[in-house]
């Protein structure tokens, strides 16, 4: 296996800034395991946490934690779960797809007020595509993908849009992309915790940071899925995007008023090509931004990944709201 090291450009692309004065930084990450084998049930711990940083570097304040633990069975089937805070009594997730039909399942939850706004609904929301990607480091342990992606998943994004080099070429499952640290060496609150690196994992991991520029609502965010692969031990990325984006508020709420991906480690070429499609979305609203995305850049014209990583934007907003409140009770604003 070749490794690629992580060039000054990438490693740009992928720390955080500086935590700024008066604002919040969203971090949550899903690690996936297998603790009995391949051929055994998935682990899933998920961690979740909003910081609030008000006049400086350690004026901080957890706003909120959550976390999710769910045991998945070989068929894809949820077997236990457990999330801080408690999911609502009626909604049962046991026996659930963790796939088909999962996020369908908990719409009700992550759409209420007192859901929507913690990061347990992102966690929730990313179970689906973290489940998905799990498969990927089985075929890097194994190293057999012959056929793995065709017929199916022809037009199901732009990555696998039809005459894709994604049907024929492999050469990115040969090469192993080193991951940096993801915590900041020089801020130890910037991240939550996210434990050692164990050989055979998976890890789904994103950063949403909001603050205001003169009236404007800024997002800087980043999504990254990486695996830890032996031979020799090490951290390798599958896909990366940077996000920054801007709102304004309107009478119905924070509208987007700019957008931009800038990519980093992902397995075919044409997957690059899919920030090109998110001009589609400027002007709408955030708090619709979930629904907005999977009706405008469906299939070949958006990446999955891509429109999941869009789609975290959605909570922004109430962000933003609750930014704007302490803000204004610390004389911030």
């Amino acid at each position: 296996m070749k490794l690629i090291e992580t060039s000054p450009e990438r490693f740009s692309l992928l720390a955080a800034p500086a935590r700024k004065p008066w604002s919040i930084r969203r971090t949550t990450s899903i690690q996936l395991s297998w603790p009995d084998g391949g051929a055994g049930s998935l682990q899933l711990h998920g961690h979740g946490r909003d910081l609030l940083t008000r006049r400086g570097m350690t004026d901080v304040e957890i706003l909120m934690a959550d976390n999710v633990h769910a045991v998945i069975d070989q068929a894809n089937v949820i077997a236990s779960i457990e999330t801080v805070p408690a999911l609502p009594a009626d909604l049962d997730l046991v026996g659930q797809h963790a796939r088909s039909g999962f996020r369908r399942a908990i719409a009700p939850a992550v759409s209420d007020p007192a859901y929507r706004a913690r990061p347990l609904a992102l966690l929730l929301d990313d179970f689906v595509g973290a489940n998905i990607i799990s498969g990927w480091i089985k075929v890097k342990w194994v190293g057999q993908h012959s056929g793995w992606n065709r017929g199916h998943m022809e037009d199901v994004c732009v990555g696998y849009a039809a005459g894709s080099t994604a049907f024929d070429d492999f050469t990115n499952l040969k090469l192993s992309y080193i991951v940096p640290p993801m915590e900041p060496y020089d801020d130890p609150l910037g991240f939550h915790e996210l434990g050692p690196d164990v050989d055979g994992t998976v890890r789904r991991l994103r950063r949403i940071d909001v603050w205001f520029d003169d009236g404007r609502l800024m997002m800087d965010a980043l999504f990254q899925d990486s695996g830890v692969l032996h031979d020799p031990v090490h951290r390798s990325a599958i896909h990366e995007y940077r996000l920054q984006a801007s709102a304004e508020r309107a009478n119905d709420g924070w509208r987007l008023s700019s957008i931009s991906a800038e990519p980093g480690t992902l397995p075919y070429t044409e997957c690059r090509g899919a920030p090109l499609n998110l001009k589609a979305l400027v002007g709408s609203s955030l708090a619709e931004l979930r629904q907005t995305v999977l009706a405008e850049l469906r299939g070949p014209l958006g990446c999955t990944h891509l429109n999941d990583a869009v789609r975290s934007l959605s909570e922004a907003g109430m962000l933003a709201d609750r930014l704007q409140t302490e803000a204004f009770a610390g004389r911030g604003m």
